[in-house]
């Protein structure tokens, strides 16, 4: 198996998701991105994947779910091909790993471009909060009482 095609619709959150993922060059993928990016979303999906479970749209339950996770010869991915590690489990725990690696020249470029992201945002406000003349403590007007 060289290659995975991903076509995910409203599953947990995720809109519209087609990608494939190329298994030519490495073994594994490791996805790093801000909270709120959908990779807790992508992970169930997977995981409901490794348990033969069908994946939905918790927030709009209404929407039909389509999940297809297919390897280069057109047939579906098996449960048994799959290894999700779950997220925010402290005491997670596999016979299938023994030992998790991330190249640290990948997660180095990554929390230097995060920290020029967020020195952005904080001159971006800094500089709307001199123009518009906020100092950015919160006046409570006399008239309402906080006790």
């Amino acid at each position: 198996m060289q290659k995975v095609s991903i076509r995910l619709e409203n599953c947990y959150g995720i809109g519209k998701l087609d990608y494939d993922f190329d298994f030519s060059q490495a073994n594994a993928y490791s996805v790093y991105a801000p909270n709120g990016f959908m990779k807790t979303s992508l992970s169930k999906t997977f995981l409901d994947l490794s348990r033969n479970k069908d994946s939905s749209d918790l927030i709009h339950p209404e929407r039909t779910t389509k999940r297809e996770i297919k390897v280069e010869t057109g047939s579906d991915l098996k449960s048994e091909q799959v290894f999700v590690i779950e997220p925010y489990n402290e005491s997670f725990d596999s016979e299938k790993t023994s030992l998790l690696l991330v190249n640290q020249t990948i997660k180095k470029q990554y929390d230097e471009a995060l920290k020029k992201i967020e020195d952005s945002k904080n001159e971006l406000f800094k500089r709307l909060k001199q123009r518009s003349g906020l100092t950015g403590r919160t006046v409570i007007p006399p008239e309402i009482s906080c006790d």
